[in-house]
């Protein structure tokens, strides 16, 4: 049930909410339950979610965010990830161009990271039915730190090696290919063979 689109075409709202909804399913994001077997305590904490809709042009990006300013956050620290400053990307392009090396782009748009706990969140389409949370999801207060673990888990197992400098970039062990991770974007840079290999590879990366 779509109440409000925010001006937007209904059409391709429900398309984008199925887009958003269908990976969620494959990678096993939540499972449903009935809000009569929950705690009064799990009744009382769970977190509320609302779409996020934008106009992409020819379709409408949609996506469901958890309201984690109202998450109980226990670790204040368990809440912060580093992003990369800006002269951080200097290196890598640096040694890119004296390489001769490419760049691939790439965006993930569906995270599978583990969740920290047992966090419920209200289902959208029935009202008795909510989420309980088997990985993280968009807004929630501990989403960063678990999505930051679990893309240098992956990008570990495709051959990355993480540096000890800066968090924010993975290289090969023969350095001939460096990645910087800023959230959920990624830039490749290195040996043509190398970059477009772990490109594929990262691809196939459930």
């Amino acid at each position: 049930m779509v109440n409000n689109t925010d001006g937007l075409d209904k059409k391709k709202t429900l398309e984008g909410m199925k887009q958003e909804i269908l990976p969620m399913k494959q990678q096993q994001v939540y499972m449903e339950v009935d809000i009569s077997t929950l705690t009064p305590e799990q009744r009382k904490n769970i977190i509320q979610s609302r779409w996020v809709l934008r106009d992409k042009g020819n379709k409408v990006r949609a996506r469901i965010v958890a309201k984690g300013f109202t998450e109980t956050v226990t670790d204040l620290d368990g809440i912060y990830v580093p992003t990369p400053i800006f002269c951080v990307l200097r290196t890598p392009l640096t040694l890119a161009c004296n390489n001769g090396w490419i760049g691939l782009t790439g965006v993930i748009s569906t995270c599978g990271s583990i969740n920290s706990g047992p966090l419920h969140v209200p289902a959208t389409r029935v009202l008795h039915i909510v989420w309980k949370l088997l990985k993280a999801i968009h807004g929630l207060s501990s989403s960063p730190q678990a999505w930051q673990k679990h893309l240098a888990e992956v990008l570990q197992q495709i051959g990355l090696h993480r540096s000890t400098a800066e968090p924010s970039i993975y290289m090969t062990e023969a350095r001939d290919c460096f990645v910087l991770a800023y959230v959920d974007d990624l830039l490749f840079l290195g040996e043509e063979q190398i970059a477009n290999k772990l490109f594929k590879d990262l691809q196939e990366t459930q």
